[in-house]
């Protein structure tokens, strides 16, 4: 690929991602009986998680997919969280704040890598 066309840009995916489902988060948290928010909440749950969907997809920093380098670990994790996703939605919209805390932590002080 050229420098001009590079394709969407994996931080500003993540961004948008992050931005609906906390937008959802903040509808479910404000008003959740409202008569729009229970449609308005569906619609940024959907786009947020399509948009965690591409994100995972495209290429990281050092042009390697995400996905190749997953541990045994970590993919029953995210098995496990889906499934509890699955039978306890509301848990989850509950638990997302912390998600979100732990994972800027975690890319906080996450070392970093002597390849450049």
């Amino acid at each position: 690929m050229s420098e001009n066309n590079q394709g969407p840009s994996r931080p500003l995916v993540g961004l948008v991602a992050l931005g609906f489902l906390a937008a959802a988060l903040a509808v479910w948290w404000i008003d959740p009986d409202g008569q729009w928010a229970e449609g308005a909440k569906g619609g940024m749950v959907r786009i947020g998680v399509v948009f965690v969907c591409l994100w995972l997809a495209l290429p990281g920093r050092f042009g390697s997919t995400p996905g190749t380098k997953i541990t045994l670990k970590l993919f029953f994790i995210v098995i496990g969280i889906m499934a509890a996703l699955a039978f306890r939605p509301k848990l989850f919209m509950v638990l997302l704040p912390f998600l979100g805390v732990i994972t800027f932590i975690a890319v906080l002080f996450k070392p970093r890598t002597t390849q450049r």
